[in-house]
């Protein structure tokens, strides 16, 4: 499968984190549908549009150089809250793709930051073999209403079972992960030492742009004008 964005680490992504922090706690957050661990904000563009066109825009240029490449936004970003649970697997991500998306981010603004409390890339066991999504009810039954049934850990080790670790980013204050959703990823783990984990997520539903400028293609041509005789 070819991506088209590589997985992009940026240290200091903001340049005042601890402000953001300050905003991100200014915010009430909402339950979970299940589709996801703890709670998020509503979508920053509604809460506060001059901070969404800011961050939105410093994502998208992990990828892209805006001067040069006129971009039609379509990032939806929220801070996340995520408490640890007691029992030490139900902390693991359930290993997924976003879809319907074309790439993901994470910031991570634990300003004591656990470092095993990152995110992780993986790709399938068997390339050849479907995937399976596996445990949606007992996903949604933890996340949502807080009960943990029967089957939680069986279904768990069988959906992460298809898949080993690639990369592994650990968490660190004001660092950015990005990557394309079409890989396999998850939270390495939801525990933290200091109590809750706050994130904020990004996913770039549509970008419009007036040239070809993706990532993969930059590549592309790279490899085109390169001496590949010399190799």
């Amino acid at each position: 499968m070819r991506h088209r964005f590589p997985v992009t680490v940026v240290d200091g992504f903001y340049k005042n984190p601890k402000d953001v922090v300050k905003l991100a706690n200014s915010f009430e957050y909402e339950p979970t549908n299940g589709s996801y661990p703890g709670t998020r904000t509503k979508p920053l563009d509604i809460l506060d549009d001059n901070f969404y066109q800011y961050c939105a825009g410093k994502f998208l240029s992990a990828y892209f150089d805006l001067s040069i490449v006129e971009a039609d936004l379509k990032v939806m970003t929220q801070f996340q809250k995520v408490s640890p649970f007691e029992k030490d697997y139900l902390n693991q991500g359930w290993i997924h793709r976003d879809h319907g998306m074309l790439c993901a981010g994470v910031v991570y603004l634990d300003e004591i930051a656990d470092p095993n409390s990152g995110t992780s890339i993986y790709e399938a066991i068997n390339e050849e073999a479907e995937i399976l999504i596996l445990g949606l009810e007992e996903k949604t039954k933890l996340y949502r209403d807080g009960i943990e049934v029967d089957t939680y850990k069986e279904e768990l080790d069988k959906n992460n079972g298809q898949f080993y670790e690639s990369v592994r980013v650990q968490n660190k204050f004001n660092r950015l992960i990005a990557y394309d959703t079409q890989y396999p990823h998850g939270a390495s783990s939801h525990s933290t030492k200091h109590g809750e984990r706050l994130t904020q997520v990004f996913f770039l539903g549509q970008l419009g742009t007036s040239h070809g400028n993706w990532p993969e293609q930059r590549f592309e041509a790279a490899e085109r004008n390169s001496l590949t005789d010399c190799i």
